[in-house]
C-alpha cells in the first residue's frame, strides 16, 4: 500500500477594495484600507482607501492624512499627505524610509502605525485627542522595515 504524504497548502487571499466599493459600505466604515491585520513592507506600493460618503467627509472638499507611531504613550507624527480630494477615495503610496522613526535606521522591525483622516487644514493633534470629535478615530496597521 503506497504511503501518501500530506502537504499543507496555504492560500493567501488579497482583497483590494476600490474607493467606490468602500463608499457603498455604509456609515459603519469610514475607511477600508489598510485594516489592522495588514502588513505593509518598505519599498512596496499600497493604497489608503476611505469612504468618501462617510458623513464627516461628505461635505469636505479635501482631506489630510496623518501617520503616527506611539512613543512612550505619545503619538509622534512620521508622515502626512495634505489636500487630498475627498471624492478620490484613495491614495496610492510607496512605503519608504520616511515612514519610520529616525531612531530605527538600520534596524529591521515591525512598527504599528496609526492613521488619521481630518478635513484639510484642521489640527490633527487636536482631533486625535478629542474624545468627542465627530471624525473617526485613528486606524492602525503594521509597516515593516527591512
Amino acid at each position: 500500500m503506497p504511503l501518501f504524504k500530506r502537504h499543507e497548502v496555504q492560500w493567501v487571499l488579497i482583497i483590494e477594495i476600490s474607493a467606490s466599493t468602500c463608499a457603498d459600505m455604509g456609515n459603519g466604515y469610514p475607511y477600508c484600507a489598510p485594516v489592522t491585520s495588514d502588513v505593509w513592507n518598505n519599498g512596496s506600493y499600497y493604497e489608503f482607501v476611505w469612504n468618501y460618503n462617510y458623513p464627516a467627509y461628505v461635505n469636505v472638499n479635501a482631506l489630510d492624512l496623518h501617520l503616527y507611531y506611539n512613543q512612550n504613550l505619545q503619538m509622534v507624527e512620521v508622515k502626512n499627505w495634505t489636500n487630498i480630494p475627498t471624492s478620490q477615495g484613495q491614495l496610492s503610496v510607496q512605503v519608504d524610509d520616511s515612514w519610520f522613526p529616525s531612531l530605527s535606521y538600520g534596524i529591521s522591525k515591525n512598527w504599528t502605525l496609526y492613521g488619521l483622516y481630518v478635513p484639510n487644514g484642521f489640527n490633527a493633534s487636536q482631533i486625535l485627542t478629542d474624545h468627542y470629535s465627530i471624525y473617526p478615530k485613528q486606524f492602525n496597521f503594521t509597516a515593516t522595515r527591512r
